[in-house]
């Protein structure tokens, strides 16, 4: 029995399979569904005689000799129209153990050319059960965790396209090319374009993925946000070369944020954090440098060492009279300076 036209679309095939298997006990998926799920990864909306081919298609994989009066996806009319809905249990007990499946294919194949194809077939059609089923354990798993786990934070708008760029800049890194981009100040939102830069790695901090490299123009490392990033492309035409022994982790390690300052020293950070916050620093970890010291009266004594401590001050802050910054002066002074600038915005 022929396939029916369908070649170059597996992903589709596969995301038609779990959007129906997915509806299913909802009443099955419309052909609305499926053209959706089609074009989430092929880009475009097909015509209801593709998703009818692929539904054909999925069928003749799970049932090559086309024996069964059961197919593996089916239609139904329904109140609002035909629904398509899978017609089979992949949680029941496997039949077949997947790595005899396969043993005994790869024994059977040289003799496939005089054995009966149609025994081939059944062969490979219970190793193709085992790995979509597989696959279905897996959807469902990850249906479990987004009923019982959710995750949350500040994130770009468009994540997708801000990872891309990410993906894009490592390529770029790994062979050594150098990248150009426009790039949008988050202070006055003015737009720099054509930005050269010799990437060296992506650094994350956050939640928020930063280009580390070398400015053609001055020659200095800087950093960006890739979110700040509008045009991103790689000058295939241009080479060069990271340090010898340049690590991101070594560089900033020690940062507090995402300072770049070639050789920035390291400054120690001593602070009074108030009792009924000090457990909140005996259980989280705000630096790879933190240490913590009980004091008598139940408030704690907090020290980091890191480069970059100007970058502190809107965290210092945001605890309020929770903390009091010690050492050094100049950061006391400029945490009290910023506190000071904002009750008199207040009109205190």
């Amino acid at each position: 029995m022929p396939f029916s036209k369908s070649a170059g679309h597996p992903e589709a095939m596969v995301s038609l399979l779990f959007t129906i298997m997915d509806k299913t006990p909802h009443g099955g998926a419309t052909m609305d569904d499926l053209k959706e799920a089609y074009a989430e990864v092929k880009g475009t909306f097909p015509a209801n005689r593709t998703i009818q081919r692929l539904i054909r298609r999925i069928n003749l994989l799970f049932d090559p000799l086309g024996d069964s009066e059961q197919k593996l996806l089916a239609s139904k009319q329904a109140p609002a129209g035909t629904r398509y809905v899978a017609t089979r249990n992949f949680t029941a007990p496997n039949r077949l153990n997947a790595r005899q499946a396969l043993v005994m294919a790869l024994s059977l194949l040289p003799a496939q050319r005089t054995m009966n194809p149609a025994d081939f077939d059944v062969v490979v059609k219970m190793i193709f059960e085992q790995t979509v089923r597989k696959l279905v354990d897996n959807w469902q798993l990850w249906g479990q965790i987004d009923q019982y786990v959710y995750v949350r934070g500040f994130t770009p708008v468009e994540s997708a396209f801000h990872m891309q760029k990410v993906f894009l800049a490592l390529d770029a890194v790994s062979r050594r090319k150098q990248v150009k981009f426009d790039y949008r100040h988050a202070g006055d939102g003015t737009v720099v374009k054509g930005r050269a830069l010799e990437p060296y790695g992506a650094l994350c901090r956050n939640g928020t993925w930063y280009l580390v490299g070398r400015a053609v123009d001055s020659g200095e490392r800087r950093i960006f946000r890739f979110d700040h990033i509008e045009v991103l492309t790689i000058v295939e035409n241009s080479i060069f070369s990271i340090p010898d022994g340049f690590t991101l982790k070594e560089s900033y390690s020690s940062a507090w944020g995402t300072w770049t300052e070639a050789e920035a020293e390291i400054t120690v950070i001593k602070m009074k954090v108030t009792a009924p916050i000090y457990h909140k620093f005996s259980t989280t970890k705000y630096h790879e440098s933190q240490c913590q010291q009980l004091l008598a009266d139940g408030s704690g004594e907090i020290t980091f060492q890191v480069t970059g401590a100007q970058e502190m001050v809107s965290w210092l802050l945001s605890w309020g009279d929770q903390i009091e910054v010690l050492e050094p002066k100049w950061l006391r002074e400029k945490v009290a300076e910023k506190a000071a600038s904002i009750c008199s915005l207040y009109g205190r």
